[in-house]
């Protein structure tokens, strides 16, 4: 696969992921309104324990965005193009 296509390839990838913990997130918060209207507490708190957890994937920080593309760059082909153009 050729260098810009495989970060093409990725950032697809990474988006989909996203737009899925988003989904996840916001399927968890619907699971924790129920929840109180149902009266349990302990559930709800779950249901918002289990959204914070998808909700670190949306951040700016988030780790597997990092890791995904470091893999690519560090794959060679990336970087190698990136040191040429860069002279370095």
């Amino acid at each position: 696969m050729r260098p810009g296509a495989q970060i093409v390839a990725t950032q697809r990838l990474m988006e989909n992921r996203q737009r899925g913990a988003a989904s996840a997130a916001d399927e968890w918060q619907r699971r924790a309104e129920l929840a109180l209207r149902a009266g349990d507490e302990d559930l709800a708190r779950a249901a918002l324990t289990r959204r914070k957890s998808y909700q670190v994937l949306l951040g700016p920080g988030c780790s597997l965005s990092f890791v995904m593309v470091f893999g690519i760059l560090m794959s060679g082909r990336v970087l190698g193009a990136c040191l040429f153009w860069l002279k370095l």
